[in-house]
C-alpha cells in the first residue's frame, strides 16, 4: 500500500507471518512499493529514505504493558540497530493490537537484524519477571501519537555519536546490545532461519556495521514490479453503472456503486476484491446491480464498523468517520476514543527537505486507506517506511530544520482570576465529594479505560491561612496554591505468591477547582500506584496511573 503523509510518500506492507522468511516477504513487498513509487515519480522526483516503522502484533489489552517492558529492557537495542548518526531517538508506541516502533530508514542486513530482533524482543516482553539492565533513564511521552520516545541521550551519553562505545552506568552500549540478543535469541530461532539469525549475529557482534555507524547503501535497483490483486485505484464501468474503490483495509474493502443519480455500497472481505471486480467486469452481476436499484434506498442500512462487512454486502452510506478500524489511543491519556492522532508537524525528526516542490496531482485524493494493522489471531509484522521527495534540480539539498518549539505549560486547573484569588477556607473544601477513577496509564489487570466511582468526605483545619486537609485512606496534605499532594503505602500481596505481603507506594496529586464565585465546585488530578515487588518472585507489575475527578456530593 502506497500512501502520501504531508510532504511524504509512505510504503507499508501487508502483515506477514512469524515463519522462517519472513525478512524476504517483507523485502519483497518493499521493493514492489518502491518500484512502483519511482516509476509513478519518474525522472522529476528524488526519493530519500525517512523512517521505518516496524510493527509487531500483540494482544490489545496488553499493547500498553508490552511497551513499557520493551522500554525498560530493549529500547537501547533497538535504537543501535534502528537509528542512524544523526537521527533523534526511538519512538515505541502501543496501537491497537500492536506494538509499533519508529526509528530511522534502515535496508540491507540492517533491516533484517532489526526486524528479526524487534519481533523476538516484543514475545520477550509478552513476560513478567525481568527487569532492566539500564538503571534510571529519561523516558518521554510520544508526541503525535500515545506512547513513549527515548531519546538518543536518555542513557546520559550521546547513544547516537558513540555508538557501541557509549557508556550506560558501568556497561557499555555494545555490552547491552549483546546481553539484549542473547535473551531474545531463542524467542528469534522459533521463527527465523538460520541465515536470519546469522544476518543479525554480524550486525550485534560488530562484523557488520550499526545504521549510525555507516547505514547499508539504499539499494536502487528493485527489480521488474510486478502487479497483483486488483487495482484499486481504477474507475470501472458497465452499463449505466460505475465501479470505484472508496475505502480498504487489509481486511475489508467498500467499492461505491453508482447508477444516474443513486449510489451504494459495495463491502466485501479483502481477499475477494478481485473476484468482485471481476465479476463485474465480465456481466456476471448484471441481476444483481437490477435488483439493487429496484430496491428502494431506505432498504439499504449505513455501513459503520468492520463487523458489519461479514462475507460481503450491499450499504446505503459510509459514516462519515468510518474507517473500518478500531479506535486508536488518544494521544497523552491513551483512552481509546477517535482516531487517535495529535499535530503531524512533528515526528521527532531533525531534518526534512525544505524546498518548494511541486505537489504531484492525486489520481483518487477522496479514497481513504485505512490505517495499516495486523490480522487478529496472527502474529506478525508489518513494516512502513517513509520517503522524503523533492525535485531535482540546483539547491536540491536537505537542510535542517529549526528546533520544535518549546512546550506551552498545561493550562493550570485552579482559576485564578480576581473573584477567586482569596484563600480557600475550611468552609470551602469540607464535605463529601463523588470520584470517578479512571485508568490512563495500565497494566494486564487494570486495562486502560477501567473506571470506578467512590465518594469521600474530607475534613479541613485552618490557622489562619495555612490548612490541611484528610482524605480518608490517603492520610493529610497541606493545601498550598489549590493543590493537595498524598503520599503513602497500602498493602498488598504478591501476585504469584499472594502469602507474601509487599508495599504500594502511591503518590496523589489533586487540585481544588472553584468557580468565579469562590465555591469549590470539584476536585481533580491524577495517582500513580507502583508495586515494591522486589522480595517477590517471578513478578513484574507496571506502574498504574488514575485519573481522578470530584464533583461536591
Amino acid at each position: 500500500m502506497i500512501t502520501a503523509d504531508g510532504r511524504e510518500a509512505e510504503i507499508a506492507t501487508p502483515p506477514a507471518t512469524l515463519a522462517p522468511g519472513f525478512t524476504n516477504r517483507l523485502s519483497d513487498w518493499l521493493a514492489r512499493g518502491r518500484n512502483e513509487l519511482d516509476a509513478t515519480l519518474g525522472a522529476d522526483f528524488l526519493v530519500d529514505g525517512g523512517s521505518t516503522h516496524v510493527n509487531v502484533e500483540v494482544a490489545d489489552r496488553r499493547a500498553t504493558s508490552i511497551a513499557k517492558r520493551f522500554v525498560a529492557r530493549h529500547s537501547l537495542a533497538m535504537m543501535l540497530l534502528l537509528d542512524r548518526k544523526h537521527s533523534p531517538g526511538l519512538l515505541v508506541r502501543p496501537r491497537r493490537g500492536r506494538l509499533e516502533l519508529g526509528g530511522e530508514y534502515v535496508t540491507g542486513p540492517q533491516l533484517v537484524a532489526a526486524t528479526v530482533f524487534a519481533a523476538a524482543a516484543v514475545m520477550d516482553c509478552q513476560r513478567v519477571g525481568r527487569r532492566s539492565t539500564y538503571g534510571r533513564f529519561v523516558v518521554e511521552p510520544a508526541r503525535e501519537r500515545f506512547g513513549y520516545y527515548v531519546d538518543r541521550r536518555a542513557f546520559g551519553g550521546d547513544l547516537y555519536a558513540t555508538g557501541r562505545a557509549t557508556i550506560i552506568g558501568r556497561r557499555t552500549a555494545q555490552w547491552n546490545l549483546q546481553r539484549s540478543w542473547e535473551i531474545v535469541r531463542r524467542d528469534a530461532a522459533t521463527f527465523a532461519t538460520d541465515t536470519e539469525l546469522a544476518t543479525t549475529d554480524t550486525v550485534v557482534r560488530g562484523d557488520h556495521p550499526l545504521p549510525c555507524e555507516r547505514p547499508d547503501i539504499d539499494d536502487a535497483n528493485h527489480g521488474t514490479f510486478t502487479s497483483w490483486g486488483a487495482d484499486l485505484t481504477a474507475d470501472r464501468r458497465r452499463l449505466a453503472f460505475s465501479l470505484v474503490a472508496v475505502l480498504a483495509t487489509w481486511e475489508q474493502v467498500v467499492f461505491e456503486l453508482t447508477h444516474r443519480e443513486r449510489t451504494w455500497l459495495l463491502a466485501v472481505p479483502a481477499e475477494r476484491a478481485s473476484k468482485l471486480v471481476s465479476l463485474f467486469a465480465g456481466g456476471q452481476l448484471d441481476e444483481l446491480l437490477r435488483r439493487i436499484v429496484a430496491t428502494p434506498d431506505t432498504a439499504f442500512s449505513p455501513l459503520l464498523a468492520a463487523e458489519q462487512v461479514g462475507r460481503g454486502g450491499v450499504f446505503g452510506s459510509l459514516g462519515n468517520d468510518t474507517t473500518l478500524q478500531p479506535l486508536e489511543r488518544m494521544p497523552g491519556t491513551g483512552l481509546i476514543g477517535g482516531n487517535g492522532a495529535g499535530g503531524r508537524e512533528d515526528k521527532h525528526r531533525t531534518e526534512e527537505p525544505r524546498n518548494p516542490r511541486p505537489k504531484p496531482k492525486p489520481t483518487r485524493s477522496w479514497m481513504r486507506w485505512a490505517v495499516p494493522a495486523t490480522a487478529a489471531g496472527v502474529v506478525a509484522a508489518v513494516l512502513v517506511t517513509t520517503y522524503a521527495l523533492w525535485p531535482r534540480g540546483d539547491g536540491n539539498q536537505l537542510a535542517a530544520a529549526p528546533p520544535p518549539a518549546a512546550p506551552t505549560s498545561a493550562p493550570t486547573l485552579a482559576p485564578t482570576d480576581a473573584a477567586t484569588a482569596r484563600p480557600i477556607t475550611a468552609a470551602d473544601l469540607s464535605g463529601t465529594f463523588a470520584f470517578t477513577r479512571t485508568v490512563v496509564d495500565g497494566n494486564e489487570d487494570n486495562p486502560v479505560g477501567t473506571s470506578s466511582n467512590f465518594t469521600a468526605t474530607l475534613t479541613v483545619e485552618c490557622d489562619g491561612a495555612n490548612c490541611t486537609v484528610t482524605f480518608p485512606g490517603l492520610g493529610t496534605s497541606s493545601l498550598v496554591g489549590g493543590k493537595l499532594r498524598y503520599q503513602g503505602t497500602v498493602p498488598g500481596a504478591c501476585p504469584s505468591n499472594p502469602s507474601i505481603k509487599v508495599p504500594y507506594p502511591y503518590d496523589t496529586k489533586l487540585v481544588v477547582i472553584r468557580d468565579k464565585s469562590g465555591k469549590v465546585t470539584s476536585i481533580t488530578g491524577t495517582q500513580d500506584l507502583t508495586a515494591e515487588v522486589t522480595n517477590c518472585p517471578n513478578s513484574e507489575l507496571d506502574p498504574i496511573r488514575t485519573e481522578w475527578v470530584g464533583t461536591r456530593s
